[in-house]
């Protein structure tokens, strides 16, 4: 062991009252203690606590319910899933660049913050996080790599801040498809030049009635039409289906949703502690 002041050889002196070795320099006689790596910073959560927080998070358990189970405050768990999510939102975005791809299907998964966005309005709150969110999220089809996310509104500035992130994730040139949103053309255009074939998948839906229209659920599909927007995409390979059927771990329960939408929804928040609802289904165009 050196000496962090004068960089000579120390010797061990006990150990401290955490029980971690202390050194004296033989040099400067000064004295210091062996620091051991803190995953989680300044937070004095055990370790053991924390992967079954997340562990838990990850399988879809309420905060509430973990609050209960593991004995850990609610703020706690709520600080500990930004922190953990701002570190895999670096983690993704180091490490998820110039992905060769042969096939891309992008989609969003709505949720809600706080409150639906009508309840938002009807009841005027003032919170700007607070209301319906999108996360925009791309997927490779035949790997089911999830090349990028974003989380947002549905409207032009944040369709063009996810596609731009996607064109940094993926390299070369693919085959792009996504729904019918109107906001696409004009982004992919913008980021990925001639280098993708793009094509929409226009969905029809039939309007609910009676019983059904109270149901919680996305309507009736009718209908769906492909339509090439730009290069050559093969009508084949033309669909969203993996979009529709991958975000299975993204459905969430309370605070943010699930641990990908979960994470970015708390990141962009205060961990105030007060109630957080969410719930998820992918949209329909």
């Amino acid at each position: 062991m050196q000496c962090e002041a004068c960089q000579a050889p120390a010797k061990k002196m006990g150990k401290d009252r955490k029980g971690n070795q202390r050194f004296r320099c033989r040099t400067c006689r000064k004295s210091f203690s062996e620091r051991p790596a803190r995953p989680l910073g300044n937070m004095q959560l055990p370790l053991e606590k924390a992967l079954l927080c997340l562990h838990l998070l990850c399988e879809g358990n309420a905060v509430r319910s973990i609050e209960r189970v593991v004995d850990v405050d609610k703020k706690t768990i709520l600080k500990l899933l930004v922190q953990v999510g701002e570190g895999c939102e670096r983690m993704l975005a180091e490490t998820v660049k110039a992905v060769p791809v042969r096939d891309v299907q992008a989609d969003e998964l709505w949720t809600y913050i706080r409150c639906k966005q009508g309840t938002r309005e009807r009841n005027k709150i003032t919170d700007p996080d607070a209301g319906d969110a999108y996360c925009y999220f791309g997927i490779e089809r035949n790997s089911k790599l999830i090349l990028a996310w974003h989380l947002g509104r549905r409207n032009t500035w944040d369709a063009h801040d996810f596609i731009v992130k996607l064109s940094t994730a993926t390299a070369g040139s693919f085959q792009l498809s996504t729904d019918g949103f109107n906001a696409y053309p004009n982004a992919v255009e913008y980021a990925f030049g001639a280098r993708v074939d793009y094509a929409q998948v226009v969905k029809e839906f039939g309007s609910a009635g009676g019983e059904e229209a109270r149901r919680y659920a996305p309507p009736r599909l009718i209908g769906q039409q492909k339509i090439s927007v730009s290069g050559s995409p093969a009508e084949d390979r033309i669909c969203t289906s993996r979009t529709s059927s991958a975000p299975t771990g993204l459905s969430g329960a309370t605070c943010a949703g699930s641990l990908g939408c979960r994470t970015a929804s708390a990141g962009r928040k205060k961990t105030c502690g007060r109630r957080w609802r969410s719930t998820s289904r992918i949209t329909t165009s």
